[in-house]
């Protein structure tokens, strides 16, 4: 949080700095603002709001994945998994990530009843969707939308614009 309000102030400093008229201001909110997520982050998010049927719940940051790993009940036998996931786009309040791997291999149709059980949390045609309007911690904050996603130097970065 402290690094958004460290941009929004180098932001407006730089507004400061130059003439500006409201179409000039309008175009710089419009591009957005960079959020960083480390993995301390992601995983404090990930015990927030617990995904059903999976513990040990871990998230890592391997070049440009994001690295998944944890247990989960497969016709309720704990089962250790390892999900990547390479992201794809963010549009709106979702980010879709292509599953990259997942171990142990499984049929398709147990990927999609391993991949649905979660809020807000779809998966088809080997492409994971998080809708954070589903998550309760996300939906009480009524603004902002994302507009671009990646992952660079064990860091997800969002951009968020309003």
């Amino acid at each position: 949080m402290n690094e958004f309000l460290e941009t929004m102030q180098r932001k407006l400093g730089e507004l400061k700095d130059q003439s500006w008229t409201v179409e000039s201001l309008l175009d710089k909110i419009a591009t957005g603002t960079p959020i960083r997520m480390s993995e301390e982050l992601v995983n404090r998010l990930l015990h927030l709001q617990p995904l059903e049927g999976t513990s040990n719940l871990q998230c890592s940051f391997v070049g440009e994945h994001l690295v998944l790993t944890g247990n989960t009940k497969v016709m309720l036998v704990p089962v250790p998994f390892r999900l990547e996931l390479k992201p794809i786009m963010a549009k709106g309040r979702r980010i879709q990530f292509e599953v990259v791997d997942l171990k142990p291999s499984l049929k398709e149709s147990m990927k999609k009843k391993l991949l649905k059980d979660a809020d807000g949390v779809t998966y088809e045609d080997n492409k994971l969707t998080i809708n954070f309007n589903d998550i309760e911690v996300v939906r009480d904050i009524p603004f902002g939308k994302l507009a671009g996603v990646r992952i660079k130097d064990k860091v997800l970065w969002c951009k968020i614009v309003m």
